[in-house]
């Protein structure tokens, strides 16, 4: 008089478990990836933060200052452009601001690069006020600039009137191609993320 109770064999349960797991771990695996991509974009975004500030800056001095030709006279010239790692700015009241990358070895710069909460290489501007040789990073903790470069168009200042033409050497506006690759080091992304950009910025200023 024994009744049997329908229920799930051992074979049945191991293949329910068996696809059970697939899909726990097919779904952990789409939801990591995502958290992932979504660090990942986040981060990218800092990096990007960060590069658009310091274009702004540079765009902002080159929009209301002018190229101090005379910190290139012997500046390496390539194709009628001075290719340079420094961007020297003068503003209208005749001081000169530097743009450049130093690291941390740098016996001038050490100073400003080279503690240990700061990641160098950095980008270091060069204020001439209130105190000539004032230092200031302008990379924030974690973000390094990987390559900096500058090309000066044209390679002699066209605001300046030549003695030997008693004229304007050339009738053009000075312009400056940007050309840089920065690092972040962001929390929680196991590989740095890196930004390059280049643009070219243009003087307001025209002289005759």
């Amino acid at each position: 008089n024994f009744k049997f109770s329908r229920g799930f064999t051992l074979v049945e349960m191991l293949v329910a478990v068996s696809i059970f797991s697939t899909v726990v771990t097919i779904a952990a695996d789409v939801f990591i990836r995502a958290q992932r991509a979504q660090r990942h974009a986040a981060a990218l975004e800092k990096v990007q933060d960060v590069t658009r500030f310091l274009m702004t800056r540079f765009a902002q001095e080159v929009a209301t200052g002018r190229i101090d030709y005379a910190y290139y006279t012997n500046a390496h010239i390539t194709d009628g452009a001075i290719i340079s790692d420094t961007l020297a700015v003068k503003s209208p009241d005749g001081q000169t601001t530097l743009f450049t990358v130093r690291g941390a070895n740098h016996t001038d710069y050490g100073a400003v690069c080279g503690a240990s909460e700061i990641t160098a290489p950095c980008l270091v501007i060069s204020l001439p006020m209130p105190a000539p040789g004032r230092h200031e990073r302008a990379t924030p903790d974690g973000y390094t600039i990987q390559k900096l470069a500058f090309a000066i168009t044209p390679d002699k200042d066209p605001l300046v009137v030549d003695p030997t033409l008693n004229d304007y050497p050339l009738d053009v506006q000075p312009k400056v191609t940007v050309m840089m690759a920065v690092r972040g080091a962001v929390p929680g992304i196991r590989e740095p993320i890196d930004l390059s950009v280049q643009t070219t910025l243009s003087s307001r200023e025209y002289v005759r």
